[in-house]
């Protein structure tokens, strides 16, 4: 059980002497001194500076900083807007049993937390919180009332305490942690040397096994991984930009020999160091069945596009002067008279396509299926060909883009409920409203539209189920999306022979008339064309 005299250990509290706030008036720059007292400066807006002996800190809009006890520190504006808040406090010393003294009062000082014994900048995120604490207690910063005059003490220990629990002192976890960031720099600057654990754990004085698991932690890897990682980012670029032969690349890079190294990068990147070098050249003729849509947004061109010949082709994709490899009819000598250079297939693509076939006719790579994660398929395709830096770009677009959709729907559906089936004849499928599935991710994360809670309860997390007649009607989502699926169909519209029947007709989004289809290709797919394409789909539909 904690005693009384347990508080007494640390005995000071903080109190608030006085709230300003300070603003240039007229347009006119200021300069206001400092008492010497410490002081949290809040600033609002503008632009100032923090005088005082023998330094100064810039002072920016939205920042928080500390002013420990100083002697002839000022505040100066740098901007006709410039204001703040300036909070005075003093610490108080609380008597302990053994009663005040000067060396009770030193002791305590040296154990107060080193945030509020400095002059610089605080870290406290959000600035909306800091002001929210400030306004109040300038609010009642006079008033008379005891109750309110303890509230502005309040606020202000809850104010210190918002700060001090994102300021703290770094702990012995922290400084492991920091030395392990500089061996990662160290391994940064040496990939080329032989490298151990033991050696590193050691050179940075951090305990092995302590050294490993805070290394997987900040790189995803562990220490080994990293090495060769590096060493692997170093001989992408050295095949790229040099004429140098594979056996110098691999003995700048760290490796013992040039068959090593060659295995390595193939078991890494998917391809030898030879066809990397070949692909990275201009104009590479490529065949991607599949995965068009991601090399168009890199700004390649498909030698071969692929076409089913119920589905059609990705019109969305406009490539009318691209010859079609007819999926169905399974021969690859289609695309032999097309001479590819390279042909990169996706993980399914075994349903129409003979891997050992197709590397007779080029190197062949097969992307694993991420699915879902379409930046992480973007990335590996732009790595095989040499367009990592158009793949980020593309990524940052496509980001820009749906927080603007996001925004602009998020001000006009008021939680409105959107859902989405794909309809082919004899069957309907309803795509889950998670983050799994074509069209989960882009309405519900990326575009922040709210899922049909009957949706939500069947599928659970799968990327669809499929739906019963009996179950039309129970879908109640304010709008609905549909595509229709020609796959299954004996006869031309059999698809849509649904929309005929009492059930569809019963659907609450078809009796508001707020139903809209969409191309299938579009919609079946995950690259990031078709998904920038969903997106247009959305504003034109709910905008």
């Amino acid at each position: 059980m904690v005693s009384f005299n347990d508080f007494h250990k640390h005995p000071w509290i903080y109190r608030l002497t006085n709230v300003k706030h300070m603003a240039s008036l007229d347009n006119k720059k200021m300069v206001f001194e400092l008492k010497q007292t410490s002081s949290l400066l809040v600033v609002l807006h503008g632009e100032g500076q923090l005088i005082y002996p023998g330094a100064s800190i810039r002072l920016s809009r939205g920042r928080t900083y500390i002013v420990s006890t100083c002697n002839q520190a000022a505040i100066r504006s740098e901007s006709e807007d410039f204001q703040l808040f300036i909070l005075e406090w003093a610490v108080e010393w609380v008597s302990s049993p053994d009663g005040p003294s000067s060396h009770n009062q030193r002791n305590a000082k040296l154990a107060m937390p080193t945030a509020l014994q400095r002059i610089g900048e605080l870290h406290g995120q959000p600035f909306s919180q800091v002001v929210a604490y400030v306004e109040e207690m300038d609010q009642y910063k006079n008033s008379q009332d005891p109750i309110e005059q303890f509230l502005v003490q309040v606020r202000f220990q809850e104010l210190l305490l918002f700060l001090l629990q994102q300021n703290k002192a770094p702990s012995f976890e922290e400084s492991m942690k920091q030395s392990v960031e500089r061996s990662i720099a160290y391994i940064k600057l040496h990939y080329n040397d032989i490298l151990t654990v033991d050696e590193l754990a050691d050179r940075y004085k951090v305990p092995r096994w302590q050294y490993s698991r805070i290394f997987k932690k900040l790189t995803g890897q562990n220490p080994l991984q990293f090495i060769n990682m590096q060493r692997m980012i170093q001989a992408r670029k050295l095949l790229l930009v040099t004429h140098d032969r594979l056996s110098d690349i691999a003995d700048q890079v760290g490796f013992a020999n040039e068959h090593y190294f060659s295995r390595k990068f193939k078991q890494d990147i998917g391809i030898s160091p030879g066809q990397y070098r070949r692909n990275h050249r201009e104009n590479v003729r490529v065949f991607a069945p599949f995965l068009e849509d991601f090399l168009m947004a890199l700004g390649i061109t498909p030698v071969m596009q692929c076409s089913h010949d119920r589905w059609g082709k990705q019109d969305y994709l406009n490539l009318c002067h691209v010859p079609a490899y007819d999926l169905c009819k399974k021969d690859v000598n289609q695309l032999s008279s097309y001479k590819p250079d390279f042909i990169v297939l996706d993980g399914g693509s075994d349903r129409w396509f003979s891997t050992q076939s197709l590397q007779k006719l080029a190197p062949t790579y097969v992307v694993r299926h991420f699915g879902e994660n379409w930046q992480l398929t973007l990335r590996t395709v732009a790595d095989l060909l040499g367009k990592r830096g158009t793949a980020e770009n593309i990524i940052d677009e496509y980001r820009h883009k749906a927080s603007l959709a996001k925004l602009s729907l998020k001000q006009k559906m008021n939680g409105q409920t959107v859902a989405f089936l794909r309809i082919s004849a004899g069957s309907i499928s309803l795509y889950s409203s998670s983050e799994h599935g074509y069209t989960g991710p882009i309405l519900h994360q990326d575009l922040g539209l709210a899922p049909d809670p009957f949706v939500l309860r069947r599928t659970r997390q799968q990327r669809k189920i499929l739906l019963s007649m009996v179950e039309l009607p129970m879908l109640q989502a304010d709008h609905l999306f549909i595509t229709f699926d020609k796959g299954h169909s004996r006869y031309t519209e059999e698809e849509r022979a649904i929309t005929q029947t009492p059930e569809w007709r019963s659907i609450r989004a078809v009796q508001t008339s707020c139903v809209y289809e969409v191309d299938f290709f579009t919609w079946m797919n995950y690259g990031v064309l078709s998904h920038l394409q969903k997106i247009k789909d959305v504003l034109d539909a709910l905008g």
